[in-house]
């Protein structure tokens, strides 16, 4: 998910038949951690969706809060990179190639 939340230029998602689909409350939570999505699993997100997303889990987040006694930071929306820009995933995938490639050269 986290490499997901970088993707801010995507409008349009499909995880159906994805087992992360099964998950309780799963449609809600990406809604609310993808806010510029406008459409998931064939179906537009509504208004009324965007708005039960941020009050259930802005109450959880307030809950866990209180519940716990533990501090849990507002969610951000992720930095929107230049067009043509790596994203995350691919500066880590990057990252994790070049380490291969010296290894093998080293070796």
């Amino acid at each position: 998910s986290c490499c997901l939340r970088t993707l801010t230029s995507l409008t349009t998602l499909q995880l159906s038949g994805n087992p992360v689909a099964d998950e309780h409350n799963y449609r809600t939570k990406v809604i609310f951690a993808m806010p510029w999505l406008k459409i998931l699993d064939s179906a537009s997100i509504t208004p009324s969706e965007r708005e039960a997303a941020q009050r259930l889990l802005a109450a959880k987040k307030i809950e866990k809060k209180m519940g716990f006694g533990s501090y849990v930071a507002p969610w951000e929306k992720p930095v929107v990179k230049p067009r043509g820009a790596l994203s995350e995933c691919e500066e880590q995938l990057q990252a994790a190639v070049e380490d291969i490639t010296r290894r093998r050269a080293a070796a």
